[in-house]
């Protein structure tokens, strides 16, 4: 990050605290940020769960207010107090976007335009403009990102306080295996050539945490699939990973050390719509979806927690034990 690049987008946390204008000779007035992320729950200790905000600002006409088109990431003690500086030029409109936690699974895509409108986030092995669906196998997980985007104007003469909420970019998925074996001298816990596709999953979100499939965005790549990585478990092992804030007509696919899909009619594939509907509620798992009549929009901290289990007589799926909030008698 070269902050002396830093021109029209300079940040100060100190000696702003005086009404009018600084820096005269430049013509720039200032908009005092703040952040707030609650979560589902109103609590203002959620915001705890970003350790990383970069920033993009853009003017009136949807360009980015930066001469080499890159983010000005928080500082640890702007990020503990909530709170960033801008000093911009007064008597215009800007649009901030607001990005957290964009790591090693994150990259911003077409910002080389400058423009706003057009700019995305996706996995670094997505290619965004291909129109066909991307079985990229190295998308393993999406960072747990969260966004955030407010329009403001600083006035000709003064100062301005902005107070963005962030919402989340992402869901969760855990989901279990337990008891498979390709072999009678193989461990369950091994997860013996198990591997793991969640297909229809969106490919991208944009600036306005619009995802892929959004009606809007039908010019490039809807969905995409993610391969997620297992990790050993009590009884046997789990994937845990990150999905863009849209997991309907999503399926999860399993397969033997062959390449082969292990398949049981209406079991297997898993199709997570009905999963939530029919397993993880009436079994008393938390609902991920806030409803409102026939409308449902993901919870902003939705996590969907399935498990496999292998049986001599097939294959169950059900809701994991530590998931279940209201134990009903009779249900397993």
């Amino acid at each position: 990050m070269k902050h002396a690049k830093f021109v029209p987008f300079l940040l100060c946390m100190v000696a702003l605290m005086a009404t009018g204008c600084v820096y005269e000779d430049m013509g720039h007035c200032y908009s005092t940020l703040r952040f707030s992320y609650t979560g589902d729950t109103g609590d203002e200790g959620e915001f705890d769960k970003i350790d990383k905000l970069d920033l993009y600002v853009f003017d009136e006409n949807h360009q980015i207010v930066r001469e080499d088109l890159g983010p000005y990431t928080l500082t640890e003690a702007e990020l503990s107090a909530k709170e960033v500086t801008l000093l911009l030029p007064p008597g215009k409109n800007y649009r901030v976007v607001c990005i957290g936690n964009a790591g090693e699974n994150t990259r911003v895509a077409e910002l080389t335009t400058g423009t706003y409108s057009t700019t995305k986030l996706h996995h670094p092995a997505v290619v965004p403009t291909r129109l066909s669906e991307d079985r990229h196998r190295d998308v393993k997980t999406l960072d747990h990102l969260y966004n955030g985007t407010k329009g403001f104007q600083i006035p000709a003469a003064g100062k301005t306080t902005e107070s963005i909420e962030l919402e989340s970019a992402h869901a969760n998925m855990s989901v279990t295996v337990i008891g498979y074996t390709e072999d009678t001298d193989t461990r369950a816990d091994e997860g013996f050539g198990l591997a793991m596709e969640h297909k229809g999953l969106p490919a991208w979100t944009d600036f306005d945490n619009k995802h892929s499939r959004h009606l809007d965005h039908a010019e490039s790549v809807q969905s995409m699939s993610q391969f997620p990585e297992a990790t050993p478990a009590e009884e046997g092992y789990i994937h845990e990973y990150s999905v863009m804030r849209d997991v309907s007509g999503s399926t999860i696919h399993l397969f033997d050390s062959a390449g082969n899909e292990i398949v049981q009619d209406g079991i297997l594939p898993i199709d997570v719509d009905r999963y939530i509907e029919e397993v993880l509620i009436p079994k008393g798992g938390e609902d991920p979806y806030v409803r409102d009549g026939n409308e449902k929009t993901l919870k902003l901290e939705a996590v969907i927690p399935i498990q496999v289990e292998f049986l001599n007589l097939g294959v169950v799926v059900t809701i994991p034990p530590w998931a279940i909030k209201d134990v009903h008698p009779g249900y397993n």
